[in-house]
């Protein structure tokens, strides 16, 4: 009897030690699912701000779309009062195809789309899993469908070599899309452990205002920054085979529905000027200019490399407020002058 005895204990002692775990799991998964302004760092409410705005269809003026430069430069209460910023911290063409496929889903229409990337994000997208998946902007589909346009293009920037199956970048995916709790146990750690309050105060402060602003907000604010950009330059232009092919999706999506579509860049800080390699700019501006041919509805404005003086940004890459301000009522200016549609552009 007593290998019996011992298989019942076990049994016991397993089942018990399974409840154990599921009591405490559970209840840590459901506030993973339920309160993520609590745990996640800032440019979670930045993204969910953005994601209220399509939502409540606030995009029949002028649409940003772009990464994070266009993010803290752009003032839509300085460009226009119809004017709504759309572009995301680390967006890539990835997010503007997602974002573009939301905005012209009923009604209204934007009359008008500025588009701006810097060129680095053509390259690559080091932050798709911990942004645009994580923060809930793309779905388990919409994953699935960057896997397939990933290997059929032999594109490995996001998901590397690729597997049997590709079952583990399609259980990433799964496990991203309900929240599996091993995946946010790094910012729970990081930003519950040291004071739960301070960051949900935060985070709901700066969806308030960025929501407020019609999707605006910085990321530095020193008066000026003489160091050169944080972020990778590129000493050549070699745009990513998938992340050509969604901008490529984007602007024929907004072509099919007739919409227009501006490239503008955004100014860099003249202490990087030494990073940009002399032909980069040739580079981009022929990569632009090809698009410009395909589709009538898309128009380059502006320079392809402004530069600003350092005093006019809050880090080493974003426009702090006096940058911001300026350089937005330019592209006001800009956008009248090239007689954009859903203007007149300006405080009015």
């Amino acid at each position: 009897m007593a290998p019996d005895n011992e298989k019942s204990s076990f049994r016991r002692y397993f089942a018990i030690g399974l409840l154990s775990i599921v009591a405490f799991f559970a209840p840590v998964w459901f506030w993973i699912v339920q309160e993520p302004l609590v745990y996640l760092d800032k440019e979670y409410p930045m993204w969910l701000a953005k994601m209220q705005l399509i939502q409540n269809r606030q995009v029949g003026g002028l649409v940003i779309l772009g990464d994070s430069r266009a993010v803290a430069g752009l003032i839509p209460a300085r460009i226009g009062p119809a004017v709504v910023n759309l572009a995301f911290g680390g967006g890539t063409p990835i997010d503007a195809y997602y974002a573009s496929q939301e905005i012209v889903i009923g009604s209204p229409l934007p009359k008008a789309v500025v588009i701006s990337f810097a060129v680095d994000h053509f390259n690559g997208a080091e932050v798709f899993w911990g942004r645009s998946v994580e923060f809930g902007f793309l779905n388990l589909k919409d994953v699935d469908e960057v896997l397939s346009r990933s290997r059929a293009l032999k594109d490995n920037i996001i998901f590397g070599t690729e597997s049997p199956g590709d079952l583990d970048a399609r259980l990433e995916g799964f496990l991203y899309a309900i929240k599996f709790p091993s995946y946010y146990f790094p910012a729970l750690f990081q930003n519950t452990v040291y004071g739960v309050d301070n960051r949900y105060a935060g985070n709901r402060k700066m969806f308030d205002l960025v929501l407020s602003n019609r999707g605006q907000g910085y990321f530095g604010s020193a008066n000026g920054s003489v160091d050169p950009e944080s972020e990778g330059v590129p000493k050549t232009f070699m745009p990513s085979k998938l992340l050509d092919e969604y901008f490529n999706r984007t602007l024929a999506l907004l072509h099919s529905r007739n919409i227009p579509a501006y490239f503008i860049s955004m100014p860099h800080n003249a202490a990087s000027d030494r990073l940009y390699a002399s032909g980069i700019e040739e580079e981009f501006d022929a990569y632009l200019d090809n698009y410009a041919a395909r589709y009538s509805n898309f128009h380059i404005l502006g320079d392809r490399f402004p530069s600003y003086p350092s005093e006019y940004f809050g880090d080493p890459s974003h426009l702090n407020e006096r940058g911001a301000t300026r350089w937005s009522s330019y592209v006001a200016q800009l956008l009248n002058d090239s007689r954009v549609e859903g203007g007149p552009f300006g405080i009015q």
